[in-house]
């Protein structure tokens, strides 16, 4: 009856969406069972679970199991990255997660932009996890029922649920018992087996920042920053002007345009203009072969950046981290920091071992020099 009640309610108006990417698809789920998103952190494998379930995590005291979807849906599975995501679903007992490579949006979307005829072998369950695709501009997204995600058949429920029944200590004493049986899971569930020492840590420290219980005041007055890499060099931008990252398919040359200005890219309908600002850092250029972007298969990392009025696109090398920032830790600027402006720069702080400049990007872009003049 899931999928029958799901249908009726695409059929009552608009119906909000939080729209995901795996594998290059989009899908979508009902807002209504997100609760929140973060960067994938360490896992803790589970002995017996079902492959799809790849691990455990402490999230503040509370044991949430952790469902790769592309697994779910009986795909092979990919290498994952620092910057996939973590969604965290509730329903009516529990709370789950769901790892996903990134998170594009959210958008409302009406029964006449969903078709659900279109389900192929799907009609062979009893209650498909696909419930139909969504036409959204010049996407296809496929809706997902967030009960038959959250419920899986009857011949792996037995091991999901007993997952609830874990511990934070149980989920410690686990971790610290499993020893070479641990690395042995990882490398044959393929969890993150190609991992380096660095990207490690990071894990740990994602994972051990979500086990903070939430009324620590440690957090009070930090500011939130996303972790980029320009090239080599790393860079703290506030996460307040931040509203998505996204991958670039294809990217439209601006004639005479200034060398920073890479070109025009078509966001879900919103023409927004493409920057690379490494080279106002004086910096190497992030893109350094720009015929390959009008490629469609070639894809270019990149952050929306919506700060004072202005929407434009910076291309990054990498997105890395979330951090919590004390400002405390933010040091002075030194008088030279490998040729970089420092007149951009509100100064650098310690992370993973290295040094990471604070960037400002309202300062660098109310100099002007990133402004194409239309007229």
């Amino acid at each position: 009856m899931a999928d029958i009640v799901m249908a009726d309610t695409l059929t009552t108006g608009q119906t909000t969406y939080l729209i995901f990417g795996i594998n290059q698809t989009y899908y979508g789920l009902d807002t209504l069972v997100v609760d929140e998103i973060f960067f994938l952190p360490e896992l803790t494998p589970v002995p017996e679970a079902p492959r799809y379930i790849v691990g455990v995590l402490n999230l503040r005291g509370e044991v949430i199991p952790v469902m790769d979807v592309n697994l779910r849906l009986g795909y092979q599975p990919q290498p994952y990255r620092l910057s996939d995501r973590i969604i965290i679903l509730q329903d009516e007992a529990h709370r789950f997660g769901i790892l996903v490579n990134h998170v594009e949006d959210v958008r409302s979307l009406s029964s006449r932009d969903i078709t659900t005829q279109a389900r192929y072998r799907w009609e062979q369950e009893q209650n498909p996890v696909q419930t139909g695709i969504a036409h959204s501009g010049e996407d296809l997204i496929v809706i997902l029922s967030p009960q038959v995600l959250l419920h899986p058949p009857e011949r792996a429920r037995h091991g999901v649920e007993d997952l609830f029944s874990l511990t934070a200590e149980g989920v410690d004493h686990l971790r610290q018992t499993l020893g070479d049986l641990e690395s042995q899971l990882q490398q044959q569930r393929q969890f993150f087996s190609h991992a380096t020492p660095e990207e490690r840590q990071v894990l740990r420290d994602r994972a051990d920042h979500l086990r903070q219980l939430p009324d620590s005041q440690d957090h009070r007055g930090r500011a939130s920053l996303a972790v980029i890499c320009l090239g080599s060099e790393l860079f703290g931008i506030d996460l307040g002007i931040v509203r998505e990252f996204t991958e670039i398919k294809r990217i439209t040359p601006i004639p005479c345009a200034p060398p920073h200005i890479i070109g025009n890219v078509n966001l879900r309908g919103e023409i927004v203009t493409l920057i690379d600002i490494a080279t106002v850092l004086n910096l190497p250029p992030v893109i350094a072969n720009r015929t390959l972007l009008q490629d469609s298969k070639n894809l270019q990392q990149a952050m929306i950046i919506d700060c004072e009025d202005l929407v434009v696109g910076v291309v990054i090398t990498e997105i890395l981290d979330v951090v919590l920032l004390n400002p405390e830790e933010i040091c002075p600027v030194p008088t030279a920091i490998h040729g970089i402006s420092d007149e951009y720069i509100d100064g650098e702080t310690p992370y993973q071992g290295r040094m990471m400049s604070i960037l400002s990007l309202p300062k660098l872009f109310s100099q002007g020099q990133l402004v194409v003049d239309e007229s």
